[in-house]
């Protein structure tokens, strides 16, 4: 028989706080990207992909605000750039108090 897990994948929002696991992640903290997407976007018009404008794959970035189980990131270095990942884009370099 199947047993739920603890806490599943789908992330219990709390406030400005999700936990997956034994971890929060939540507005402020230093994140790390481990992921490049291919896209930035779609063209709500032309309905094509908009192309990344910045690499950020291994770059720094801040957790600014948390929607569901999505995460927009931005990153200062790359002109206050801004994009959605999902938590395994990134790590958690440093938790905000």
């Amino acid at each position: 028989m199947y047993k739920t897990p603890k806490y599943t994948t789908a992330a219990i929002q709390t406030g400005l706080k999700i936990k997956l696991g034994e971890s929060f992640m939540k507005v402020g903290d230093l994140v790390l990207c481990v992921w490049q997407p291919g896209a930035s976007g779609v063209d709500k018009k032309t309905e094509c992909l908009i192309p990344m404008k910045y690499t950020i794959k291994d770059e720094f970035g801040l957790i600014t605000r948390i929607q569901k189980h999505r995460y927009d990131i931005m990153f200062p270095q790359l002109d206050g750039y801004t994009h959605w990942l999902s938590s395994n884009a990134f790590e958690v370099i440093s938790e905000s108090r």
